[in-house]
C-alpha cells in the first residue's frame, strides 16, 4: 500500500498519487509541511479494509464518489445510486483472508438535487475512465465538464449551422447504468494495459465518436492492422546512455535549451535530450512543449523517443492531424514501418479542418516515400500490404520524382510561418508568387499554425537555392515555448540518389527572415 503525504509545495502531481493509493489501498493525507510527515506517518499505520461490494435493497447502480477501493476510520463515503432505499448500506470488505459485511443505517432526505448529485458522481467516474456515454450522461444530468460545455445559441438555424444534433439522452442514461459501463471499461482498459495493439486499435475506435474528428479508415487498412502481431504496435526505443548525471530542474525555456545543446555539443544526442525533457516533466499538459522537444529530438535522431511525445499530443488534441503526421515520421525512423503505414493512414482518412492548407498533398508525396522504402524493408511485417497502397497512392500523387522539394511544419498554433525559396536566377517563391519561371510551385499559405507547407521543383537549374523561413506572426500570449521550424529537404527525392536533410530553426521574435537551407545543383 502507498501513503503519501501532500505538503502543498509545488512539483507534485496529485493525481498520480491519489490513483496509486487508490489502486494499492493506500491513501494520501495533507500535511502542514514537511516537519508533520514523520508524526503523521506513525499515525496511519492501520492496515485498510478492501471494499469487494457495495449495494442496498431496492436500489440499482450503486456508484462511491472516487471509487475509493479501501476504507479507514473515520473516513467518509459519498454514496450514489437509483431508486429508494428501503434499509441500510450493505458493504462487503475484505482484509486479507477475513471478510466482513457491515450494515449501516441510512437517513432518507428528499431533495430536488439527488437526480443532480447522482449525476455528477456519474459523470466524474465516466469522464475518469474516457467512456463514449459520458456525453449522454454529462447532457441530461447538465454536467459542465471535461465531456462538454453548456451553450445556449440565438437561434435554431445556429444549431443546424454548427451540425449540434439533439441524442436520446434519456434513453442512454436509462437503459446504461454508470457502474456497469465503468465495470466494462475498467476491465476493457485492464486488457488494453498489457496488450500495445488492442490499446491502439481502441484508441482508433474511439476517435470515430471523438468531437472534431471525421475518420473513415479504409476497410483493408482496418483489416491489415487487425492481422498484424502486437510487437507491431510495441514502441521501446533502446535505453539511452547518458554521461552527464545532474539534473535540470526548475529551470526555464531558455535556460534548458541552452543546457541541452551544451550536453549535446559536449556528450551526443541522449544527454541533449535528457536536459530538455525535464521541459515536458515540469509542465506534462502543454502541447507545445511536447512538440518542441519531440522536433528537437527527431533531428538528433531519437525517433523513437519523439513518437511518445507526439503521441501524447495527438491523444490530447485529435482533431489535429499533424500529430498523426509527425508520429507516422518517428515511426519511420524508429523501424516501426508497419505501425508508421498505420498513422499515415489516419491522416489520410481524416476530414480536417481547411487550415492545414493542402496537407492531403504534401502527406501522399511524403507517404509515397515511405512506402517505397517499406514494401521492402524486412522489419516490415505486411510487405504485401505495403506494396498494394505504394500503387494505389503512386496513381493519386504527382509528381512522381523531382530535383528538388522542401516541407516544413512548426510547432505553435496562432503562428503564421511563411516558407520561401530563391532559385539561382533570384527568382523567389513564397506566398504571393507561389510559381517560378523554371517550375518551382509552393503550396497553399497556412497562416493559422503548424502548416505544412510545401515547395517542389522537377527540373531545378544549375546553382544556389536559398531555402528560407518568414517568421510573419506569433501568438505571442505564450512565454512557455518558442517557435521552432522543422524543415525537411529532399534533393532528386524519388530517385536512387535521394538525399534528405533535416533542421530544426528556433525563430527569433523580431526577426523576419531565418535562414533554412542552402542546396547547390551542379
Amino acid at each position: 500500500a502507498l501513503y503519501a503525504y501532500a505538503t502543498g509545495l509545488s512539483g507534485a502531481d496529485p493525481a498520480m498519487l491519489a490513483l496509486l493509493a487508490r489502486e494499492t489501498g493506500g491513501a494520501v493525507f495533507s500535511v502542514v509541511g514537511e516537519a508533520e510527515i514523520d508524526a503523521a506517518a506513525t499515525a496511519h499505520t492501520i492496515r485498510p479494509w478492501h471494499i469487494e461490494k457495495a449495494g442496498m435493497e431496492g436500489t440499482t447502480d450503486i456508484l462511491l464518489a472516487g471509487r475509493p477501493t479501501s476504507i479507514f476510520p473515520g473516513q467518509t463515503l459519498l454514496l450514489a445510486g437509483r431508486g429508494r432505499p428501503p434499509g441500510p448500506l450493505s458493504l462487503t470488505l475484505r482484509r486479507g483472508d477475513a471478510l466482513r459485511t457491515v450494515q449501516v443505517p441510512l437517513r432518507t432526505l428528499d431533495s430536488d438535487l439527488a437526480a443532480s448529485a447522482y449525476g455528477r458522481i456519474a459523470v466524474a467516474q465516466l469522464e475518469e475512465i474516457e467512456a463514449p456515454e459520458a456525453r449522454s450522461y454529462a447532457l441530461h444530468f447538465g454536467v459542465v465538464g471535461a465531456t462538454c460545455s453548456l451553450l445556449m445559441l440565438e437561434a435554431e438555424e445556429d444549431y443546424e449551422a454548427y451540425g449540434i444534433v439533439p441524442g436520446d439522452d434519456a434513453k442512454t442514461v436509462r437503459e446504461q447504468a454508470a457502474a456497469d459501463i465503468v465495470a466494462r471499461e475498467l476491465g476493457a482498459a485492464a486488457t488494453r494495459l498489457g496488450d500495445p495493439k488492442a490499446a491502439f486499435l481502441a484508441w482508433l475506435d474511439r476517435l470515430r465518436s471523438t468531437p472534431g474528428v471525421e475518420l473513415d479508415l479504409p476497410a483493408q487498412v482496418r483489416a491489415a492492422a487487425e492481422r498484424l502481431p502486437r510487437e507491431a504496435f510495441d514502441v521501446r526505443p533502446e535505453r539511452l546512455s547518458c554521461a552527464c548525471r545532474d539534473g535540470v530542474a526548475r529551470k526555464d525555456y531558455d535556460e534548458a535549451t541552452a543546457e541541452a545543446l551544451r550536453r549535446r555539443e559536449k556528450h551526443g544526442a541522449a544527454d541533449a535530450l535528457k536536459a530538455l525533457s525535464s521541459l515536458v516533466e515540469q509542465n506534462p499538459g502543454d502541447a507545445v512543449l511536447a512538440r518542441d522537444v519531440g522536433y528537437s529530438a527527431m533531428e538528433w535522431g531519437l525517433g523513437g523517443e519523439a513518437y511518445h511525445l507526439f503521441r501524447r499530443v495527438a491523444q490530447a488534441r485529435p482533431y489535429e492531424p499533424l500529430g498523426f503526421h509527425t508520429m507516422a515520421l518517428c515511426l519511420a525512423d524508429a523501424g516501426k514501418p508497419d505501425l508508421a503505414l498505420l498513422c499515415y493512414e489516419v491522416v489520410r482518412a481524416g476530414k480536417w479542418d481547411g487550415r492545414y492548407g493542402d496537407l492531403r498533398r504534401i502527406l501522399d508525396l511524403e507517404y509515397l516515400r515511405f512506402l517505397r522504402g517499406a514494401a521492402e524493408d524486412p522489419r516490415c511485417l505486411d510487405r504485401e500490404h505495403a506494396r498494394t497502397r505504394l500503387g494505389e497512392v503512386a496513381e493519386a500523387t504527382a509528381p512522381r520524382v523531382a530535383d528538388l522539394v522542401v516541407v516544413i511544419a512548426w510547432n505553435t498554433d496562432g503562428t503564421d510561418v511563411d516558407l520561401h525559396v530563391t532559385d539561382p536566377r533570384g527568382e523567389e517563391c513564397f506566398y504571393s508568387h507561389p510559381e517560378t519561371a523554371i517550375g518551382g510551385r509552393l503550396t497553399a499559405d497556412v497562416t493559422q499554425g503548424y502548416g505544412p507547407e510545401m515547395f517542389v521543383l522537377e527540373r531545378a537549374v544549375k546553382g544556389a537555392y536559398a531555402v528560407r523561413a518568414k517568421y510573419f506572426s506569433s501568438d505571442r500570449s505564450r512565454a512557455s515555448a518558442r517557435t521552432k521550424v522543422y524543415a525537411t529537404v529532399y534533393e532528386d527525392w524519388g530517385r536512387p540518389s535521394e538525399r534528405m536533410t533535416r533542421k530544426v530553426v528556433t525563430l527569433a521574435e523580431g526577426k523576419e527572415m531565418h535562414d533554412l537551407a542552402r542546396v547547390v545543383k551542379p
